[in-house]
C-alpha cells in the first residue's frame, strides 16, 4: 500500500498548529491574562488531538480496503464472484480484505460486510484457525469442519494457501461445500448396514437349521420336513431380499430417461394381477380394475409401469381383510399430461404416527399390521415403487385409516417427453 504525498488538507492543519503555538507565545511575552494564554493552549492541544485520530480513522480504513483489481486479474475476479466456493482473502496484518458473493450470502452480511473482521471473529473453529497460521507462514493444508451460517449447518472441506507479497503474506482460505457427499457416503453406509443385518437372519436360520439336520434328526420325518420347509423359506426370502436390492440399486444409480412407449393399461394391470394369482386365492382377494377411457392407452415405460402396480399389489393384499377386492382406480389428473392412480385396499390400514416413515428403507409396520413371517416382504417393495415413479417424473403418497385400509396414490406423466432423472441426494425410499 502506497504513502500519499502531503496535500493542502495536511499544510492546513501544521499552519493551524503553529499559529497556535505562536499565539500563546506572543500572549505570554506581551503580558496578557494567564487565562488567555491557556484557552489557546487547551485549543492547540484539542486540535492536535483530532486531527491524530482523523488520521487514526482514515488509516484504518484505507487498510480495510479491498486491493483494486487490475486488468489482467478481471477474469479471475469474475470467476471468483460467480463461484459457489466461499472465498477470503487475508491480508498480512490479519483483517479480511476481500470476499465473494458465496461467502458474503453464507455468513449473512455481504463480501463488504466481511472486510475488516478477523479469523477469530468470523471462524473460530480450532481447525481453521489452525489453518489460517499454517498459511501465514508459508504451509498449505486442509481440514474439513461444520460451519454454522445464517440458517443452515453445512460441512466444508477448507484450504488455506499462502499468497506471497512484498508486505508479506497474505492468505487465502477457500471453503467448499462438502455436505450433500458427505450425506451420501453416510446413506450408502447406513444401506449397507440395514442389507447386511437383514441378510443375517435368513442365513442364521439356514445354518442353525442345517446343524440341526446334522446333529440331532434323525428318525424323525416330521422334524426333518419341518426343518427342510425352514431352510427353502428362508432362502426365499434371501433370493428375494438379492432381486430388490439389486433392482433398488439399479433405480438409485441410473440417470437414463425411461424408454416411453404406448401402453394399453388393461390388459397390463391383468397381466399382473395374474402373477400375483397364488397371494390373492390363498387370501379369498378379489382384483378390481377401473380406468377412464381417456387414459386408456398411455405413454410411459412398461417396465416401470409394471414394477409400481405389481408391488402395490402385493403389498396390498398382504394386509387386506380376506375375501375384500382390492381395487386399481385410474382417472385422468389435474393436467391434461396427467394421470391419478389409487391401489385402494381394505385391511388393517397404517397407524398415522407410521405414515410419514413407510417411506424409509427397511421400514416395516410389523406390529401395527400384524405381518405375519409368511408376508413379511424385504422391507424395500415401496422404496423400489417410489424411485420408479421418481424416474417417470411422478409423486406417490398414502391414505389410511387404522383397522379400515389404505389407498396408495400415485400421479404419473402421460405421454409426454419424460427427462433422465437425476440421482437422489438423500434417497427417501422404503417399504411397509
Amino acid at each position: 500500500m502506497q504513502r500519499s504525498a502531503a496535500g493542502p488538507g495536511k499544510t492546513r492543519d501544521i499552519a493551524i498548529l503553529c499559529a497556535a503555538a505562536v499565539a500563546c507565545g506572543a500572549t505570554a511575552w506581551a503580558g496578557l491574562p494567564a487565562a488567555l494564554t491557556g484557552a489557546l493552549g487547551a485549543a492547540a492541544l484539542v486540535w492536535a488531538i483530532y486531527l491524530i485520530r482523523r488520521r487514526h480513522i482514515a488509516a484504518e480504513r484505507l487498510e480495510r480496503v479491498p486491493v483494486p483489481i487490475t486488468p489482467q486479474f478481471s477474469d479471475l475476479h469474475r470467476v471468483a464472484e460467480t463461484s459457489d466456493d466461499l472465498l477470503l482473502v487475508f491480508a498480512p496484518s490479519g483483517p479480511i480484505a476481500s470476499a465473494n458473493n458465496a461467502a458474503g450470502e453464507f455468513f449473512g452480511a455481504g463480501g463488504i460486510g466481511l472486510v475488516g473482521r478477523s479469523i477469530e471473529d468470523l471462524l473460530p473453529q480450532p481447525e481453521i484457525v489452525e489453518i489460517y497460521e499454517s498459511a501465514r507462514s508459508g504451509q498449505r493444508r486442509e481440514c474439513e469442519v461444520a460451519i454454522t451460517g445464517r440458517d443452515s449447518r453445512r460441512v466444508f472441506r477448507v484450504l488455506g494457501a499462502p499468497i506471497a507479497g512484498n508486505g508479506g503474506n497474505r492468505v487465502m482460505l477457500r471453503l467448499r461445500d462438502v455436505t450433500d457427499f458427505q450425506s451420501a457416503l453416510r446413506l450408502g453406509g447406513d444401506f449397507v448396514a440395514s442389507v447386511s443385518h437383514e441378510l443375517r437372519t435368513p442365513l442364521a436360520s439356514i445354518k442353525a437349521a442345517l446343524e440341526t439336520l446334522e446333529t440331532s434328526v434323525h428318525d424323525d420325518p416330521a422334524m426333518t420336513h419341518k426343518l427342510l420347509e425352514m431352510i427353502g423359506t428362508n432362502a426365499d426370502r434371501l433370493e428375494a431380499l438379492t432381486a430388490d436390492v439389486l433392482r433398488l440399486s439399479q433405480l438409485e444409480s441410473s440417470g437414463q430417461a425411461p424408454e416411453l412407449s404406448d401402453v394399453d393399461v388393461q390388459p397390463s394391470l391383468e397381466s399382473i394381477g395374474v402373477l400375483l394369482d397364488p397371494l390373492f386365492s390363498e387370501r379369498e382377494l378379489r382384483l378390481e380394475i377401473d380406468v377412464s377411457p381417456q387414459i386408456a392407452t398411455i405413454a410411459t415405460d412398461p417396465r416401470l409401469f409394471e414394477l409400481i402396480f405389481k408391488n402395490l399389489l402385493e403389498n396390498a393384499g398382504k394386509f387386506a381383510f380376506e375375501n375384500t377386492a382390492i381395487r386399481i382406480v385410474g382417472r385422468p389428473g389435474p393436467l391434461p399430461s396427467t394421470s391419478i392412480w389409487k391401489v385402494i385396499d381394505k385391511g388393517v390400514g397404517i397407524p398415522i404416527h407410521h405414515q410419514t416413515r413407510i417411506f424409509d428403507r427397511f421400514y416395516q409396520v410389523d406390529g401395527a399390521r400384524a405381518g405375519t413371517s409368511k408376508r413379511r416382504g424385504t422391507g424395500l417393495g415401496l422404496a423400489i415403487v417410489q424411485n420408479a415413479v421418481r424416474a417417470l417424473r411422478g409423486t406417490i403418497r398414502v391414505d389410511s385409516v387404522w383397522q379400515q385400509g389404505t389407498t396408495m396414490i400415485v400421479e404419473l406423466p402421460i405421454g409426454s417427453v419424460v427427462t433422465p432423472p437425476s440421482r437422489p441426494s438423500f434417497p427417501e425410499v422404503a417399504s411397509s
